[in-house]
């Protein structure tokens, strides 16, 4: 079981993710954005586990969840043109997409 690029980049983005639900909760007392962040970041986290271990579902979730946070926040900028922290989930993950898309011939076994 060896880390690759796109289980370490996605295992950040998990963390990322959560961090990020946690201050939405403590900033707005938003008890949304910490289900949203900690459930999020909890599947991106499984998700790492499952490329490290050469499963490429775990590609698939990582990018199903990249691009549901990116269409998410995409709308949530369009409506509220508040940069924070709608821009900063967006280029994390479209980070994220790019490292998964980069190393998709890691996903086969």
């Amino acid at each position: 079981m060896r880390s690759t690029p796109a289980s370490s980049t996605v295992l950040v983005y998990g963390l990322f993710l959560i961090t990020v639900g946690a201050i939405g909760y403590y900033m707005s007392h938003s008890a949304i954005s910490l289900i949203a962040g900690g459930s999020t970041g909890i599947l991106a986290l499984i998700a790492a586990f499952l490329l490290r271990r050469r499963v490429p579902t775990g590609a698939y979730i990582a990018m199903g969840i990249s691009i549901l946070m990116t269409l998410l926040f995409a709308r949530r900028y369009m409506q509220s043109h508040k940069a924070m922290p709608a821009l900063l989930v967006i280029g994390a993950s479209l980070i994220t997409l790019v490292v998964l898309f980069s190393y998709r011939r890691s996903w086969k076994r």
